[in-house]
């Protein structure tokens, strides 16, 4: 038995002969290939920037919910004739602090609740870059209700509400009325200039990229003459355009210059005549820019010189493909409104 183990040990074996039509070499040969392919494919993917837009938060969507009376914007993206890129959620909107990932090329911009065609601003995303969005904050804080006076007159919170002047009308960008702005209120808009509306009266401001603009406000009143207005112009109708002045103390409004109308009364009501005074409403406590925390992709693209520009009146008769979505779906709201 020892021997025969031996010989065998010693018999030269039988090599396989190499086929290069044996299938399950060409199968090798086959993964070989695909492996090799993939080794040198996954790194370049894995490291490939993603392009595509980032709107700026520096207050992000998690710190304003639980923040009295701040509203975040929504980011709604359009090609450039006008098409909808759409998020999947709500009204197709997307929160700002998020990489928006797009194709390269020119796209439209709107920061605010809604969309609207004048709202727009022109933005380029190149390859392998995020173009960056800037946006910046306004804000307010006023007294709590039981500091307010509500004689003759109607008590106010903090709601603000952000418009555009279009062909001589406002147009509605943004508001926090669905919040709780009891005392204090804060709206997020794209740099640019708007009018503001705080206690039925509206101001001109300029909002930054990366800084919160505290509106100048100011009190006027008490009076103790009949049916007091403070109107914004001479010649507007109280009961529409004017705020009620309070006979018990002063009234919360934005700084600047007004018109006071009362009425007067002499001789136990035999006389009346109607008064109206210029009057200036002084800034009182903080107010102008202050710096924001900013933050921002990890790869984000220099600016182009039309990045921001906001979009003109020819430009806005280009947009053939506005009211059109990018997909059947984009109105399901399958997951709640993101605001």
């Amino acid at each position: 038995m020892c021997g025969r183990k031996a010989d065998e040990l010693r018999r030269p074996r039988t090599m396989r002969r190499h086929d290069p039509l044996d299938p399950i070499s060409t199968d090798r040969k086959a993964l070989f290939a695909v492996l090799l392919i993939g080794a040198l494919l996954i790194p370049s993917l894995a490291f490939a920037e993603k392009s595509g837009i980032y709107v700026v938060t520096h207050i992000t969507p998690e710190t304003t919910a639980n923040m009295a009376g701040a509203q975040h914007a929504m980011a709604f993206v359009y090609t450039a004739k006008g098409m909808k890129i759409a998020s999947g959620k709500g009204a197709g909107g997307w929160l700002p602090g998020e990489e928006i990932a797009l194709e390269p090329g020119e796209y439209w911009v709107g920061i605010g609740q809604s969309e609207s065609v004048s709202n727009l601003h022109h933005y380029t995303v190149s390859e392998g870059a995020m173009t960056v969005v800037e946006t910046g904050w306004v804000s307010l804080a006023t007294l709590p209700l039981a500091e307010q006076p509500k004689t003759d007159c109607a008590q106010w919170t903090a709601t603000l509400r952000a418009y555009l002047l279009v062909d001589g009308k406002k147009e509605a960008i943004i508001d926090n009325s669905n919040r709780k702005t009891n005392e204090y209120g804060t709206l997020q808009l794209h740099p640019g200039q708007y009018l503001i509306e705080f206690n039925r009266l509206t101001t001109t401001v300029t909002v930054e990229a990366g800084k919160d603009y505290r509106i100048p406000t100011g009190y006027v009143g008490p009076t103790f003459n009949k049916d007091a207005y403070l109107l914004r112009n001479k010649g507007d109708e109280p009961q529409q355009s004017g705020l009620p002045v309070c006979s018990d103390g002063a009234i919360h409004v934005p700084a600047g210059d007004y018109f006071l109308r009362e009425l007067i009364v002499r001789n136990d009501g035999a006389d009346v005549d109607t008064l109206i005074d210029p009057v200036t409403v002084v800034a009182e406590g903080n107010q102008g820019y202050s710096s924001l925390k900013s933050d921002g992709p990890s790869h984000p693209k220099p600016a182009d010189s039309s990045d921001g520009q906001a979009i003109t009146t020819e430009q806005i008769k280009g947009l053939t493909d506005w009211g059109k979505k990018q997909g059947e779906f984009d109105d399901l709201n399958m997951f709640g409104d993101p605001l």
